[in-house]
């Protein structure tokens, strides 16, 4: 019970009471056991943690730790970074290198026994020797022989040409410019093959290339022949032209007093423990305590590098041709690549410890070429903040750049991006793919490069984009306008000073939320047209949602400020190397009103070439987006903006399709009822109809009446019905209401296909629509969400036909709640616990129909 009312007390939407205490009535009477679970909310809150860990995993750890990773080499000395100095780094490459090379001839003479001789023989020398060598600079001389004696003894084989592009098939028509490509295809797959010392990216640019050839001959496409053939060609050139550039394990082959140095070195440059600490910051253990105390501050480990799987890349004179004369400087630039990861733990709602992992790939670079340093430092530590700050239109957009993306015709619309249903995640994601990794790599590099007149920066080019990704599970949300979270609704008392007064207000509330949007002319309440040319009909709904758009849209601008102003931060906070950053957008803050999303992901695998043919990649870069419905318009923060048509029209679809599956109606209480007859809060036939209007033969008041009855003294939740006059928990009513019970897969289906299916907004399941009955006793806590509830099917003593229930003996507070992503409402006054005397529904001793019959 105390992990259930501390979840409740962090995430529920209605917060404990703690004020007035009121007395129960049923004495010393013992509470029934055992107390409510409350495995729904915590397998939500789960979901939540899940996705605040992985957030600032992004923000806390990926996107800092980049610009750590890149340093001058005169830095490294001054900071006692031995093995990062330059000798220590040419030797530690040579030597890997070497001790891949003689692994590698190793293999192919063991597998090339049916040489000659001779070849053999020279192939075995040449390992000997490499062998004996452990000095660097023989290393290097080494290296070279060793890797002549390989390519004699691979030219010494049977000279096959790849036969992977030979079996075209017969049937396709042959003509000489299909002929002349396919030619070209069996050149460029030698290349390939004999290009392996080649960088990543320039090989799978390459196959790439290769693959687009071969889908033009498969198709028999002659007009495209010549032009495929022209564009394969081309990437040939430009991969022979790229230099040979191979990473090498090392870790194996360093001494324990380098193993030591290289730990204690990527300790002091990236501080994975101040980054962690940092992201413990963001991460409450009072919010998420019901799944966190039992770890406290140990939840999350510490950063784990992986040093088994470290490569070393070392590179003489990446930037310019070799010098011509002794003035000229020689420079050098060296990457090592390193895996990490991190573990943490919560408890899920079995009581079970659940782990999950986290982890990405750094690559430090180190050069005495300072400018280089700097520069791609810079890109890390700006480019997000320089694209936000300047309004770039790669990273504030909306519907219509969505749209422009969307090749799979998905038709997002307006009520999708407020929604964030599954097509607004499509479509972003398209987005991402089709035009940010499209456009950003020649962004860096006209921002950064181009055009700053330094020789060893001008001639950069970026790689195409075939090896650039989307890193796994970076797509988040940082913030958004979100649900609206409506006044809540008082429903008439069975009890207290107010019983029976029928608030007029809250009771035409009442029947929109929880019966019917009557959309017919009033006289008194002229139709409001909107700004994507609908017109708002029910007067309580637009007047609700004004009330709250207008309100909780003022404080999603303070929001999003603050993290705009976090995006922007290295720009503002860092006064140096500003000559290439762009001021901010002259409309920057109208911009901002617009938007209701923010949005990051992280781009890995952008690689640069430097003009003397070498590729450096970039580490991982977290961009930021702010998203709006219509980015030109300057009406989004009131009711005449496109935001507040997209919610009102959204509401009242969702409103719509709740009604039809229930088929609910408003109740019919009125001044000269009984009391008892007061508490009726709705009708429904329990028939659900299609979007057509008819009826889909399916009976939910039947399917509770044939719910399996309950075999103990109290109902099971999962299994048994809530109908039998026991006490009940309030959540079995709940699931009653969502049919899951006895883990039937028809009615299942049926409010999928129904209900859930038909919501605007991520509301797939359960889990992105939510109708929820609440219960809550002033008795000890035991007795909380207990009542008995049982199904009239006549009007009986002056009640009407349907749920019938009546309390423990304590006075109650009771309410229906319906969250999902467009709308939050809670009809009723619910309350944990002890409740102050307003908010009493009724003294528990009163029956009534809470659920009306038709």
């Amino acid at each position: 019970m105390k992990k259930l009312l501390t979840l409740l007390g962090s995430i529920s939407i209605v917060a404990a009471a703690s004020a007035t205490v009121v007395a129960c009535s049923n004495g010393d009477k013992k509470p029934p056991n055992p107390a409510p679970d409350g495995k729904d909310e915590i397998r939500n809150l789960i979901e939540t943690l899940k996705k605040d860990v992985q957030k600032n995993w992004n923000d806390k750890i990926i996107k800092p730790m980049a610009p750590r990773a890149s340093f001058f080499q005169n830095d490294a000395e001054s900071n006692d970074y031995n093995f990062f100095l330059k000798n220590n780094l040419k030797h530690v490459y040579h030597m890997s290198a070497l001790r891949a090379r003689i692994q590698e001839a190793e293999t192919l003479l063991k597998e090339g026994q049916n040489k000659p001789d001779g070849d053999k023989k020279a192939l075995a020398d040449a390992i000997d020797e490499a062998k004996k060598i452990t000095e660097s600079i023989d290393a290097e001389k080494g290296l070279e022989v060793l890797e002549v004696a390989i390519e004699k003894f691979n030219n010494a084989s049977t000279h096959q040409a790849i036969k992977s592009f030979q079996a075209f098939s017969i049937d396709k028509s042959s003509t000489p410019n299909l002929d002349d490509l396919k030619e070209a295809i069996k050149n460029a797959e030698e290349t390939l093959k004999k290009g392996i010392r080649k960088p990543l990216d320039a090989r799978k640019v390459l196959q790439s290339a290769i693959k687009k050839a071969i889908k033009v001959t498969e198709e028999s496409e002659e007009s495209q022949a010549e032009a495929a053939k022209k564009e394969l060609e081309n990437q040939v050139k430009l991969f022979n032209d790229t230099k040979d550039q191979e990473a090498f394990n090392f870790y194996n082959h360093i001494t324990p007093t380098q193993r030591g140095e290289l730990k204690a070195n990527v300790e002091a440059l990236l501080k994975p423990t101040e980054l962690i600490s940092e992201l413990k910051k963001e991460i409450s253990l009072s919010k998420y305590s019901v799944l966190l105390d039992k770890f406290g501050e140990k939840w999350i480990e510490n950063i784990n590098f992986n040093y088994q799987t470290a490569k070393i890349e070392y590179l003489k004179d990446p930037f310019t041709n070799s010098p011509q004369n002794e003035t000229e400087q020689e420079f050098f630039l060296a990457n090592i690549s390193l895996d990490y990861s991190t573990k943490y733990n919560y408890v899920d709602a079995a009581d079970a410890t659940i782990t999950e992992k986290l982890s990405g790939n750094i690559n430090i670079m180190i050069s005495d070429n300072e400018i280089w340093i700097d520069t791609i430092s810079n890109v890390h530590k700006t480019l997000a903040a320089q694209l936000m700050k300047t309004g770039d239109d790669l990273v504030w957009i909306d519907k219509k750049d969505l749209e422009k993306t969307d090749h799979n015709n998905l038709k997002i619309d307006a009520t999708d991006i407020i929604g964030n249903s599954d097509k607004y995640k499509a479509g972003l994601e398209s987005y991402y793919i089709k035009k940010l990794i499209d456009k950003l790599p020649e962004k860096i590099v006209e921002q950064y490069f181009k055009n700053t007149g330094n020789p060893f920066l001008q001639n950069v080019t970026a790689t195409p984009n075939s090896n650039i990704y989307i890193q796994e599970k970076s797509m988040n949300r940082k913030n958004e306008l979100g649900a609206m979270n409506l006044q809540n609704i008082i429903i008439t008392k069975l009890y207290g000073k107010d019983q029976g007064e029928i608030r007029n207000h809250d009771f035409e509330r009442q029947k929109l939320y929880l019966g019917k949007v009557d959309d017919s002319v009033k006289e008194d309440w002229p139709y409001q047209d909107l700004a994507d040319g609908s017109q708002a009909k029910n007067e309580y709904l637009y007047k609700d949602l004004q009330k709250t758009f207008e309100n909780q849209k003022s404080q999603y601008e303070t929001i999003f400020e603050k993290s705009y102003q976090d995006v922007i931060e290295p720009i503002t906070k860092n006064k140096e190397n500003k000559s290439n950053l762009k001021p901010e957008h002259s409309d920057i803050a109208k911009m901002k009103k617009r938007v209701v999303k923010h949005e990051q992901v992280t781009i890995e695998g952008i690689s640069l070439k430097t003009s003397n043919g070498y590729s450096q990649k970039l580490n991982p870069l977290a961009i930021d987006l702010s998203v709006a419905v219509n980015k030109t318009s300057d009406n989004e923060s009131s009711v005449n903006g496109y935001v507040f048509a997209a919610y009102y029209n959204g509401i009242k679809h969702n409103l719509d399709v709740f009604h039809r599956f229930y088929g609910m109606s408003p109740t019919d209480i009125r001044s000269s009822s009984t009391i008892p007859q007061k508490g009726l809060v709705f009708y429904m036939t329990g028939k659900p109809l299609g979007e057509d209007g008819k009826e889909i033969g399916f009976n939910i008041w039947d399917w509770w009446k044939d719910l399996p009855p309950n075999q103990g003294s109290r109902p099971n939740e999962e299994k048994e019905s809530f109908l039998n006059a026991t006490l009940t928990q309030a959540g079995h009513v709940t699931r009653a209401l969502k049919l899951d019970i006895n883990n039937d897969a028809k009615a299942k289906n049926i409010i999928n296909q129904y209900l859930y299916s038909q919501m605007w907004g991520s509301a797939s399941n359960d889990n992105g629509f939510k109708f929820n009955f609440y219960q809550g006793s002033t008795a000890p806590q035991g007795w909380n969400g207990l009542n008995k509830y049982t199904m009239a099917d006549n009007e009986n003593n002056g009640l009407k036909a349907g749920i019938h229930t009546i309390g423990n003996n304590s006075l109650q507070t009771i309410a229906f709640g319906i969250e999902n992503d467009l709308f939050n409402i809670q009809i009723g006054e619910w309350k944990i616990g002890q409740a102050p005397l307003d908010t009493v529904h009724n003294d528990g001793n009163t029956e009534f129909t809470l659920i009306g019959k038709k």
